[in-house]
């Protein structure tokens, strides 16, 4: 090895950040989606305490698919 030259991984690694920032983007618009009209119908503290609140079927699958999204990047 001491003879190689090192690897030049330049254009793999920008499409990788490419696409990491392309879904999390996406996911950011998500959530605002769906943030968005409930903490301008009843604020912020309504959308955070309230039962009724900001915790909307659409919403909790957004965060379980951040979650596991994070999750599987977290193993590769």
């Amino acid at each position: 090895m001491r003879n190689r030259k090192p690897f030049v991984l330049n254009g793999p690694f920008m499409v990788h950040n490419l696409y990491l920032t392309l879904i999390s983007g996406a996911m950011l618009v998500l959530f605002i989606e769906q943030l968005l009209p409930t903490i301008w119908r009843g604020g912020v503290f309504n959308a955070i305490c309230s039962y009724q609140g900001g915790w909307t079927k659409p919403l909790v699958t957004l965060y379980y698919v951040s979650i596991s999204a994070g999750k599987f990047s977290e193993r590769s």
